[in-house]
C-alpha cells in the first residue's frame, strides 16, 4: 500500500449508470488487467462531471496498490453494481419440504435435508446463503442428492 499518494480514473458513463454514484461514496471497480487480472478494488468517487450528450465524466481515486496500476494508462474496466457470495448448488437438487425450499445431502450414508436460503436464481443453478455454524446449513463440497426419490432425514442411500 502507497501512503500519500493518489491515483486516477476517469470514465464516461451513461447519466443513468452515473446517477448510481455519489460524489465522495465508494464504488468497486473490476480491472483487466494485463498480470493475470480481473482485479477488484474499492475506490472513491471524486467526481461526477455534468451531463453531456446523455454521458457523464466520473473521476474515481486509490491509494491502493499504484505501482502495480500504473503502467496501464488506459484500461478497462468495469463498475461491479451488484456482487452475491455464496454456494452454487443445481437446481434439480431443490425440494420443498412443509414449505421449506432445501436440498437432501448424502451425510454418512444417509440422507439428511439441510434448508436454503437462496440468493439468485439461473438456469440450471442456484445460489444460496453460505451461513457457516451450528446450523445444518450447505456447504461447499456438500454432496446434493440430485436424482432419487422418496426422500426423508435419515433414509440409508446404497
Amino acid at each position: 500500500q502507497t501512503r500519500g499518494f493518489s491515483w486516477y480514473f476517469a470514465a464516461t458513463l451513461s447519466t443513468a449508470d452515473a446517477a448510481h454514484l455519489t460524489a465522495g461514496g465508494a464504488v468497486e471497480v473490476d480491472f483487466a488487467l494485463r498480470d493475470g487480472g480481473p482485479e477488484t478494488i474499492k475506490v472513491s468517487v471524486r467526481r461526477i462531471g455534468p451531463e453531456e450528450n446523455g454521458r457523464r465524466v466520473v473521476v474515481l481515486e486509490s491509494t491502493r496498490d499504484m505501482a502495480r496500476f500504473l503502467p496501464y494508462r488506459r484500461q478497462q474496466a468495469e463498475i461491479v453494481w451488484r456482487s452475491y457470495s455464496g454456494v452454487r448448488i443445481p437446481r434439480d437438487g431443490v425440494r420443498m419440504v412443509e414449505g421449506v425450499p432445501g436440498v437432501y445431502c448424502l451425510v454418512a450414508g444417509e440422507a439428511k435435508f439441510k434448508p436454503i436460503a437462496i440468493l439468485l436464481e439461473r438456469d440450471n443453478y442456484y445460489l444460496i446463503e453460505y451461513a457457516p455454524g451450528p446450523k445444518s446449513s450447505v456447504l461447499p463440497g456438500d454432496e446434493i442428492i440430485v436424482g432419487a426419490k422418496d426422500l426423508f432425514d435419515g433414509k440409508v442411500l446404497t
